[in-house]
């Protein structure tokens, strides 16, 4: 893939560092090298001034829901704005609410299903059910961005629970527990919950503690 150099930008390592002036050695699509300014640039194939930019590690997104986004084979256009910001990496699957897991017979009566398929051109096709299932579609469709996907309380409970209000019974809240072991197994990073909204509000102290 060659070799590119950054040169004389001012890097801003992300590391509470003071910003200097220095240069950026990209070998493939790996970092090679950080220089100072004053040290001596090495062979590449391309050189780029950035004199006038600033050079820094990509922005990390912390509250997004661009997971609703991703599966559209368009999705590189609709989140380049993202990647113009500067932003490289999302956590997705906040506020309760991720696209994973689902139950299909239930589609019809979930709320922000309904919202996203107003949002996007073309309505969401769930051609997953499982955590598993929704990361391995991402990757086929090789994200714009690195996601970093939370599975949502209200998914969970949405494809479980007999009524959106209200506390479960025994044996759903123990299939929403394995339906979340399964889901950090199958490549979740964490748990989100969005008390504000159904059926999160509706939800009893003792099923938020048991999650």
């Amino acid at each position: 893939m060659g070799t590119t150099i950054l040169s004389s930008g001012k890097i801003i390592d992300g590391l509470g560092n003071r910003p200097f002036v220095g240069h950026v050695l990209i070998k493939g699509d790996l970092i090679g090298a950080v220089l100072k300014e004053n040290e001596t640039l090495p062979p590449a194939d391309t050189i780029i001034n950035t004199s006038d930019c600033a050079i820094a590690p990509g922005f990390i997104d912390m509250h997004s829901h661009a997971d609703w986004v991703l599966p559209s084979a368009n999705h590189p256009q609709l989140l380049k704005c993202l990647l113009e910001q500067g932003i490289t990496t999302i956590v997705a699957g906040n506020c309760g609410i991720s696209p994973a897991p689902v139950n299909h017979d239930r589609l019809h009566s979930l709320q922000w299903h309904n919202v996203v398929s107003v949002c996007l051109d073309d309505p969401l096709n769930y051609t997953w059910r499982s955590i598993g299932e929704f990361l391995d579609k991402i990757e086929q469709l090789h994200p714009v961005v690195n996601v970093a996907q939370l599975v949502g309380h209200g998914a969970i409970r949405n494809s479980v629970a007999s009524t959106p209000q209200g506390p479960m019974n025994s044996n759903e809240l123990q299939t929403c527990l394995t339906e979340l072991s399964c889901a950090f197994n199958q490549g979740a990073c964490g748990l989100s919950f969005g008390l504000g909204y159904s059926p999160g509000m509706y939800s009893p102290f003792e099923e938020v503690e048991a999650f």
